[in-house]
């Protein structure tokens, strides 16, 4: 028996707005005391040896985060790749591929150049789809760039005589279940019918799993690396996520299960990628099931695309375009695949961006809630809402997590392609009205891995950085107190964490110490200033 003893905090336990306390006990990691008072220890000394005092020195404690969307093997597998996310210029993107391509010409290594970041909306000085002509000057090697949003890809001619991308193998887009049409329909193409080097939503998921199976770390690198990717959520008070991969290659569900989950400071959900339903049904596996740190979540579907790429699905076209964005499914198609799901006990996590595409995917719920009443049903992003797409999902038990920080990118895109209709995007305030409480996610390694950047563009409505300053809709922002329960509380019950996201009794000792008093803030500015000091996961303090 080990007993955690924590005194001198102010612990926010979440109950209720403003309910604190400042000594707290543990038993093996869940909260059996909390007390405004000193609690005696001593007569548990007689029982174990295996006592620990924490003294938190009067700083706040909040439950530790749970980031309820994100990509986690993709920086356990490109741990070191090129980070494009931070440049304004297209010419500083430029210099910054030139640095690396020479650096491996000059130790002659056998490398390949891939990551990504780069957002064609942020840079200043073009505002243009980037080409592989752009990339001719570093064609011994291959180059593969992701875009910042993750549904656009970005190769030069090398790679792309590498990957042969107009023969793309039919087994894998088979597995992949992408029609042959919907791949071309996914390559950019000049006036002569040419690729230009970007490959959006379908196209793009066939070339990551390509890459996957061409450019592979062994297994004792990729679990390394995962240890160390757990530290990077630690060190941002994160001991809980959701990972949404969308393919099984990228899927951490099988690395997990090799390392000793008792070692590892983190609970994992883990989605299931649509070209693993099939093997996790003959399997026996289903959504819920696992223990306190790894479950199995709902199917994974990328029903459109993004605001970014401007292949979100909509109503009405993108302004100055003809454009209404792409659903990656036809309905038949797609309800076959639910219904597939939902017989086999396996739940739903369906992405879903447009306004268009959110209301097929409520419409969608609907029929389903009529097969099981008490399913899981989860809808990622939802980044633009009609009224009518909030009144169904009102009533349907629908689980939303979204990502109040890619505010901050999506503004420069709403302002120039969704004028009049901001008022769709980010409805936090409106779903609260309706009793439809969000949780929030960073959708990492998309946007930085800092829940706060979140918190507070769910508080300002508006940027942090690329558009500090700007308000998106002022009218849907929310207070500290309840962005921060949709990142603890609501995001651990969406991913199906039992007892975790409140600090009281039976629950777990999952929480973090910041260094001021969120709550007590003068200005909302001072939420970009807050930091994680110390992160304590099953009462334990983790070493970040």
């Amino acid at each position: 028996m080990k007993v955690q003893y924590f005194k001198n905090g102010k612990f926010y336990s979440f109950l209720n707005k403003g309910d604190f306390f400042t000594h707290m006990l543990a038993i093996d990691g869940k909260i059996l005391f909390t007390s405004e008072e000193p609690i005696p220890i001593k007569r548990f000394e007689k029982r174990t040896n295996q006592i620990k005092i924490y003294d938190l020195e009067n700083k706040v404690c909040i439950p530790s985060f749970c980031d309820a969307h994100v990509h986690f093997m993709y920086p356990v597998l490109h741990i070191d790749d090129i980070d494009l996310s931070n440049l304004n210029l297209f010419t500083e993107v430029i210099k910054e591929i030139e640095q690396l391509y020479k650096k491996i010409l000059s130790k002659n290594e056998k490398k390949w150049i891939l990551g990504g970041g780069w957002d064609k909306n942020n840079w200043l000085d073009k505002k243009d789809d980037p080409t592989y002509e752009d990339l001719n000057q570093f064609n011994k090697i291959p180059i593969i760039l992701f875009s910042k949003d993750y549904h656009s890809i970005w190769l030069n001619k090398n790679a792309m005589q590498l990957l042969d991308i107009e023969n793309p193998d039919l087994k894998i887009l088979q597995k992949l279940n992408i029609s042959i049409q919907s791949y071309f329909d996914g390559i950019k193409r000049d006036s002569s019918g040419n690729p230009i080097g970007i490959f959006n939503e379908n196209s793009m998921r066939y070339i990551s799993n390509l890459v996957s199976l061409k450019y592979q770390l062994n297994e004792d690198t990729i679990l390394e690396n995962i240890k160390k990717v757990i530290k990077v959520f630690n060190k941002n008070g994160i001991t809980a996520i959701t990972d949404c991969s969308s393919l099984y290659s990228d899927s951490p569900f099988r690395y997990l299960q090799k390392l000793p989950i008792d070692i590892l400071s983190i609970r994992c959900s883990i989605s299931i990628p649509e070209d693993a339903l099939d093997q996790f049904i003959s399997l026996g596996l289903y959504t819920g099931l696992g223990s306190d740190q790894l479950k199995i979540g709902g199917l994974k579907i990328l029903y459109d695309g993004s605001l970014g790429s401007q292949t979100g699905l909509m109503l009405l076209p993108y302004d100055v375009t003809n454009n209404i964005g792409k659903a990656n499914y036809e309905y038949e198609k797609l309800l076959f695949l639910c219904q597939k799901a939902i017989s086999n006990q396996i739940g739903l996590t369906i992405h879903a961006i447009g306004d268009r595409a959110t209301l097929d995917i409520a419409n969608l719920f609907e029929k389903l809630r009529n097969q099981d009443s008490k399913i899981p049903l989860r809808l990622e992003h939802a980044q633009t809402l009609t009224d009518e797409a909030i009144s169904k999902l009102k009533y349907l038990n629908v689980k939303l997590v979204m990502q109040p920080v890619h505010i901050d990118q999506d503004i420069s895109s709403a302002h120039r392609y969704l004028k009049g209709r901001e008022n769709l995007l980010y409805r936090f305030n409106s779903l609260i009205k309706n009793n439809i409480y969000p949780a929030f996610s960073t959708d990492y390694p998309v946007a930085p891995l800092n829940p706060f950047l979140g918190i507070y563009c769910s508080v300002v409505h508006g940027g942090f950085n690329l558009s500090k300053g700007k308000k998106l809709s002022e009218s849907e922002s929310i207070d500290i107190f309840s962005s921060l329960k949709s990142y603890t509380t609501y995001s651990h019950s969406y991913s199906l964490f039992q007892n975790v996201g409140y600090l009281t009794e039976n629950y777990y000792a999952d929480f973090i110490t910041l260094n001021k008093d969120i709550f007590n803030i003068k200005d909302n500015e001072e939420i970009l200033e807050t930091k994680v000091l110390r992160t304590f996961f099953k009462g334990e303090e983790v070493e970040i």
